[in-house]
């Protein structure tokens, strides 16, 4: 088992918070970048045990390097746990055609892959579906209201730990002795032992009693890191207001004029590489006002305008008249 291992996330870091400053995140388990090598004793035939090997390293390959695809393609967090989580669901769908024809060629192996190949995976999707719902309810507002927020998600995390103690303490211990009962089909179930049951687990085929909480404690280890980084942004973002004047400007404008404005600096980088959210949450402290908190939304309605950018029309039209000139046509 490698859950023991701290769950990480996959970039580089000179000092912590300065991923999440980056706006990338590439999540991942322990040994998820791991091909899946089999130490089992085996008495099958080698062309069984190497069709499971290379099915399921293939599988991994390719759903990593799509992983990989996505994290450098869009630069919205929402934009990208979405698109994961489509690149993740379908790997898993393929992943359970296979083992719903293949035949384990013991319970041993069979209980390897429902207490790590399979949660492994699992957890990642989990990962992004929670990380798409976070960002998409996330408030833009005060950065108290925001922490408040935050720190409600990491609370979360540790109900679910309490509620799934004693499973919690079985798995990070790497006892083995109940592992017939978690990780093999049709084991009959324990009284009072929780389970969680998700889409994928449905089939009988393709779940046992243990491994849905299995990916659930990884998907929540790595939560807990991405919270973690979105706290200590939020902190950087605190230490900046003291910078301010006392008496702000307060915008006169519309909220719809200032999220064009918003937008319109985001896309052009004009203040580098920083995340959307920050970069609004800056910009609501410095004009004194608060915004709409969910910008995918804003956006949206801005791509269904007519005139899709009236308000930083006006201020060309405004500065070329102070210069005495004209736009050209």
């Amino acid at each position: 088992m490698t859950d023991a291992a701290p769950i990480t996330f996959g970039f580089r870091r000179r000092r912590r918070g300065a991923a999440r400053r980056s706006g990338r995140f590439t999540p991942s388990v322990p040994g998820s970048h791991d091909k899946i090598h089999c130490t089992i004793p085996c008495k099958c035939t080698a062309k069984q045990n190497d069709t499971m090997l290379h099915f399921t390293n293939t599988l991994h390959d390719e759903t990593e390097k799509r992983l990989r695809k996505i994290e450098s393609s869009f630069e919205s967090m929402i934009e990208r746990a979405a698109a994961a989580s489509e690149v993740l669901e379908e790997a898993l769908c393929r992943l359970k055609a296979f083992i719903a024809g293949y035949t384990f060629k013991d319970s041993a192996e069979e209980i390897r892959f429902f207490k790590e190949v399979k949660p492994r995976m699992m957890s990642r999707l989990l990962f992004y579906r929670k990380v798409y719902h976070t960002e998409l309810n996330k408030p833009v507002g005060h950065p108290e209201t925001l922490a408040a927020y935050l720190h409600g998600e990491l609370k979360r995390l540790d109900e679910y730990a309490r509620e799934h103690s004693e499973f919690y303490r079985y798995y990070r211990s790497k006892a083995t002795h109940l592992d017939r009962f978690y990780f093999l089909r049709g084991a009959e179930r324990m009284a009072g032992r929780c389970c969680d049951v998700f889409s994928f687990d449905r089939d009988a085929v393709f779940s046992t009693v243990g491994d849905a909480v299995v990916a659930k404690i990884l998907a929540n280890g790595m939560l807990r890191t991405y919270l973690l980084e979105e706290l200590d942004a939020l902190e950087e973002l605190r230490s900046y207001q003291p910078l301010f004047p006392k008496v702000r400007l307060t915008w006169r404008g519309s909220k719809a004029e200032l999220n064009e404005l918003l937008f319109a600096l985001d896309s052009s980088k004009c203040f580098g590489d920083v995340p959307l959210t920050r970069l609004a949450n800056y910009l609501q402290n410095v004009f004194n006002v608060e915004l709409d908190h969910n910008l995918s939304r804003v956006l949206g309605d801005m791509r269904l305008r007519n005139e899709p950018t009236p308000f930083l029309d006006r201020l060309a039209e405004a500065l070329l008249k102070r210069m005495k000139r004209r736009r050209k046509k």
